[in-house]
């Protein structure tokens, strides 16, 4: 019998997994100087409350664990089996594959062997490939059997994300090969893919609007199931279950078949994707990433002297974005009464 051990960002929550025999093997996530643990001191409903309330000094930080974690979960879990599966997430958007290989290196000098398996996934698609693994250890399969199987099943999951803002991935540096193209795609609903065989973000297709983002994405589905026969289809969300009941609509008149349970986003993958109903603040300098922030109400704080062309450019084309004027002079009512001049001179009323 093998062993299994799997990263914190799968789907499947930390205690279900630890209860079917799964070690895990957590990420990091840092809010400031608070450092959580993903799966364990900081779950899902709480990381985006305080991302919230976060979101005006940055992002949180995520951080892959070090090889030694990954090495003290692979000798624990190897005593009395014949070796080790370890699924990760994307090597395309993280380093913890290359943390895990690095600790399975070290394992095999002691003759304990760890087959290191990148998922070419994140979230629904680790968990698909860990519950294949769980019944494959439990029917007898041998090590080797399993590893060529999980690395089939990683080349035909499909991990296809549907963001109504990227500014989070965009300021993260999780786009990938997107990012050349990002800037130009703010101002629309990209649909991004993990594309193989590296499990990096690449863009599938650019919709208008919510509505197109829907009809789209459904229609994406739906060709994959016409080359590759009938998939699987999961949802996970970040705090919108709204939209999760949006895109099954979609789906239902696609003809989609799907899994009807929707998993949260967590801590780590949920930090690049955002979260709905927040009101950001931004500083002047960071006026690129206003198209791409999902929010009814924006803020974007203005001192006179700023290059005007970026910001007047901005704000002609986002009127729900709120001016907030502020002064480092001693006549500061002047500085902000010159700016607010120089608003309603361009037809700006923000």
């Amino acid at each position: 019998m093998f062993a299994i051990v799997l990263d914190s960002t799968s789907a499947t929550p930390t205690p279900r997994l630890k209860e079917q025999g799964v070690s895990v093997v957590p990420l990091t996530v840092r809010f400031g100087e608070e450092e959580y643990i993903d799966g364990e001191t900081m779950l899902p409903e709480e990381f985006f409350r305080r991302m919230a309330e976060y979101l005006p000094q940055g992002l949180p930080k995520t951080s892959c664990p070090a090889p030694g974690k990954f090495e003290q979960a692979f000798r624990a879990a190897a005593e009395g089996c014949e070796g080790v599966i370890c699924i990760t997430l994307s090597s395309g958007v993280s380093d913890t594959h290359h943390s895990a290989c690095m600790a399975a290196d070290i394992c095999a000098q002691d003759g304990i062997k760890v087959e290191v398996i990148d998922s070419l996934a994140v979230q629904e698609g680790n968990s698909l490939m860990c519950e294949k693994a769980i019944r494959m250890r439990d029917a007898g399969a041998t090590l080797e059997e399993a590893a060529a199987h999980m690395r089939r099943m990683a080349q035909e999951i499909q991990t296809i994300v549907a963001l109504n803002q990227l500014d989070n991935l965009v300021k993260g540096g999780r786009i990938g090969k997107a990012a050349g193209v990002a800037a130009g795609l703010l101002n629309l609903k990209p649909i991004l893919a993990l594309d193989k065989p590296d499990g990096v973000i690449e863009t599938v297709t650019k919709s208008r609007g919510v509505k197109g983002l829907l009809k789209d994405c459904a229609a994406y589905v739906k060709s994959i199931e016409e080359k590759q026969g009938p998939c699987e289809v999961r949802f996970s969300h970040s705090n919108a279950l709204d939209r999760v009941d949006a895109f099954k609509a979609a789906f239902d008149a696609a003809g989609v078949v799907y899994n009807p349970e929707p998993s949260w986003m967590g801590p780590v993958i949920g930090t690049y994707t955002g979260e709905k109903d927040t009101y950001p603040i931004f500083p002047y300098n960071a006026t690129p990433f206003i198209s791409g922030v999902k929010a009814e109400v924006k803020f974007l704080v203005l001192q006179l002297g700023a290059p005007s062309e970026e910001y007047l450019a901005c704000l002609k084309a986002h009127p729900e974005v709120v001016v907030v004027a502020v002064s480092n002079l001693q006549n500061r009512l002047g500085e902000q009464r010159a700016l607010t001049h120089e608003l309603w001179t361009n037809g700006l009323f923000n």
